[in-house]
């Protein structure tokens, strides 16, 4: 009889443990509520508003890819990063497109390398090959993936510390 009873207290607790896990982990029905999240007008420091995405983790990758091309997204620096970040090989053609853009506004072109870089470094050093001669944040950002090392790791740091 007790056998049975720790037996039937230690599956509730391991069901219980999963499931705040699985809430921790991602607390989003779906990647498009993440997505809706990320989206909010929520102030917040820089380091973490990208966090409903890196919660949602993998499943809103092909999102946010869709809605890199659109210009008016919003935070879409930030989603920039997160792609970076999390080495997104996927997302490489729409960050490219973007960096190479001469009609990008320079920080999202900088922003874009910058996540290049993190992905595929090879392919930021030959785009930042092309881009060296650019001014403000794109060129800044050309000649760090160029310099590696310190330079581009402090630009890499998003942590709230």
């Amino acid at each position: 009889m007790r056998w049975s009873r720790w037996a039937g207290l230690t599956i509730a607790l391991v069901f219980l443990a999963g499931s705040t896990w699985a809430l921790i982990r991602n607390p989003f029905s779906t990647p498009e509520a993440a997505l809706a999240a990320f989206y909010k007008d929520e102030p917040g420091f820089e380091c973490t508003l990208a966090a409903p995405l890196r919660q949602a983790g993998t499943a809103i990758v092909p999102l946010v890819i869709a809605e890199l091309p659109k210009r008016s997204m919003p935070r879409r620096r930030y989603a920039i990063a997160f792609l970076g970040d999390g080495g997104y090989r996927e997302a490489l053609p729409a960050l490219e497109v973007i960096a190479k853009d001469g009609t990008e506004l320079d920080y999202f072109r900088g922003d874009a390398l910058l996540a290049i870089s993190q992905i595929d470094l090879d392919l930021a050093r030959r785009l930042s090959g092309e881009l060296a001669a650019a001014t403000g944040h794109l060129g800044r950002m050309a000649q760090a993936v160029l310099q590696g090392g310190y330079a581009l790791k402090q630009l890499l740091d998003h942590s709230c510390g």
